[in-house]
């Protein structure tokens, strides 16, 4: 099943929330997600309140650890990073060298597979 376009912007909203340690604003989307489109996200929406956990337990925000350590207050420096243009949001393509190679990746790991499966000559 496709997504619809305004939960693939939700997604990816709540995808660079959680990059850029914004857990509360991740938690906020996954709230609208559920409110606004919950037949179209109810089967996963769960596995992604536990992401927000996991990732707010896992990955504390800088200012966070900052307090625990109880070092003098510094400049943020950690880089905003964004997976998606939320603003301009396109079907990403994929070039055919990049398909070619996905292709041939997924080959060598069945083939390695397959000798691994296959007992040794003795």
């Amino acid at each position: 099943m496709n997504m619809s376009m305004p939960v693939k912007v939700y997604t990816s909203k709540l995808a660079n929330s959680l990059v850029n340690y914004q857990y509360d604003e991740a938690y906020e989307i996954h709230l609208t997600l559920m409110v606004d489109h919950v037949t179209e996200v109810s089967q996963w929406m769960v596995g992604i309140k536990r992401l927000i956990h996991e990732a707010k337990t896992i990955r504390p925000t800088p200012s966070d650890v900052q307090n625990e350590s109880n070092t003098e207050p510094s400049e943020d420096k950690t880089p905003q990073l964004q997976l998606f243009d939320t603003n301009n949001f396109q079907s990403l393509k994929i070039s055919q060298e990049s398909e070619d190679a996905i292709t041939q990746g997924n080959k060598d790991v069945a083939d390695v597979a397959d000798k691994s499966s296959k007992p040794e000559d003795s």
